[in-house]
């Protein structure tokens, strides 16, 4: 079902065009799908960042397979593209994901360290608004830390 709108043209004009209603049911309910989204997000980030991450610790999918994933898709996404900011080796531990099991907001951007910061920011290789959505702020929040931690500005 995932690779039905990127293969059919057809498809995916009658989507647009609300012709046919199509039930896609929420990702809790497609656990089979999570290890193959999760691949390809892995490596989608991972080539955006130029970070070699090659796969998710065993602890990693089980956590990613009984979340609830209350955003669906879009947070599984974003999850990993975190993730793979914050990771330290060539695989995604739970500490990366940093998912409790439980559905859970955005982290509150008062838990952000410099580090936390710093990474986004290279990440981004310096862009503001990238940086911002990888942290899952606002630009503001994201200048109030840059000047609050003293961060100068990439060249």
């Amino acid at each position: 079902p995932f690779h039905l709108i990127q293969l059919c043209p057809f498809v995916k004009f009658h989507l647009k065009q609300n012709i046919t209603a199509l039930r896609i049911p929420p990702l809790r309910e497609r656990a089979t799908d999570i290890p193959l989204l999760a691949k390809h997000f892995l490596e989608k980030h991972a080539f955006q960042m130029n970070k070699r991450i090659e796969v998710f610790d065993e602890k990693t999918m089980e956590l990613m397979l009984s979340y609830p994933w209350p955003g669906n898709v879009r947070e599984l996404s974003n999850a990993i593209e975190r993730a793979a900011i914050f990771a330290q080796d060539r695989y995604i531990l739970p500490s990366d994901l940093k998912l409790d099991g439980s559905a859970q907001k955005r982290p509150s951007s008062k838990h952000y360290k410099k580090e936390d910061i710093i990474s986004a920011l290279d990440s981004a290789k310096g862009n503001i608004s990238l940086a911002a959505r990888i942290l899952g702020i606002s630009r503001v929040t994201l200048y109030n830390y840059v000047r609050k931690f003293n961060i100068k500005a990439p060249e």
